[in-house]
């Protein structure tokens, strides 16, 4: 019994320290702003928003549209040269509508602000001639808080036909021409402050495995001392391993705790000869 026992809590102890081991690799990355919600920026298939003469090489008046996706890759099925893209923009204006690619894809572009709010930022946007040097387009998203405006995502219905949501106002775009690099400002409920974790610890601490060990081996000591003794025919309270001791066991605690008691309230030490031997 007792070999069986000692095998079974060294394959726990190995088990164990396999999974401390696998724990300790490198997490994976998760998309977020660490202490904000933006769980409203991720639900929808991508954000839209549209404004007079900010697409490049546009007229003042030409009706510029943006898309955004956030924590995944933007899809347009209408848009070929927009792959690979979180951002792109659309000049509505010129026949047939210009495209543009100016931020790539990146699995998580949030960077959290010392006061309320974040950023997200994509760089790598397609190569344009400006003043006759080339130079990438990137866009600088800013999330700044405001409790009273909520983005409202239209949730998908079909994986191959993406719906827009849109930005809600204010918001303000720029572009400056010199850098090619544009500067979105947005107001949004979810970058103020949460005291919401935002995520969740996947990982077993090393206390917790112990615990974790520490019942297997109760639970297989129990279980299997039973089945040995049911096989030898015993039967009711006997089946227990050790039963005596486990039965005396509550009795063992409760003069524990009134000795204890007893001492914590300055009480004499009851003679040694009171106590029935265990």
């Amino acid at each position: 019994m007792m070999l069986i026992l000692n095998a079974l809590l060294l394959l726990l102890l190995e088990m164990g320290g396999n999974v401390l081991a696998f724990n300790t690799r490198e997490p994976a990355k998760v998309c977020g702003a660490p202490g904000y919600d933006i769980s409203n920026l991720t639900m929808a298939d991508f954000w839209q928003l549209s404004t007079p003469g900010k697409c490049i090489h546009s007229q003042p008046t030409d009706n510029c549209t943006f898309f955004m996706a956030f924590c995944k890759q933007l899809h347009l099925p209408s848009a070929k040269n927009c792959t690979n893209a979180s951002v792109c923009q659309e000049n509505m204006s010129s026949e047939p509508p210009h495209i543009h690619k100016i931020g790539s894809y990146i699995d998580n572009p949030f960077t959290s602000l010392e006061a309320n709010g974040f950023d997200a930022e994509f760089l790598h946007g397609e190569t344009i001639v400006n003043n006759g040097i080339p130079c990438n387009v990137s866009v600088r998203v800013n999330f700044n808080c405001n409790k009273n405006i909520n983005w409202h995502p239209m949730m998908p219905v079909k994986e191959d036909d993406p719906k827009p949501s849109y930005i809600p106002e204010p918001f303000n775009v720029t572009y400056d021409n010199t850098t090619c690099k544009y500067q979105v400002n947005l107001m949004f409920a979810g970058a103020c402050h949460t005291i919401m974790p935002p995520t969740l610890n996947d990982t077993l601490s090393a206390g917790t495995i112990l615990v974790l060990i520490f019942f297997s081996t109760i639970l297989t000591y129990f279980f299997l001392g039973c089945l040995i003794k049911g096989c030898q025919g015993r039967r009711g309270k006997n089946v227990l391993p050790n039963s005596d001791f486990w039965i005396a066991l509550p009795e063992y605690i409760a003069d524990g705790c009134t000795f204890s008691l007893s001492c914590l309230c300055c009480n004499q030490r009851k003679d040694p000869s009171q106590y029935e031997s265990i």
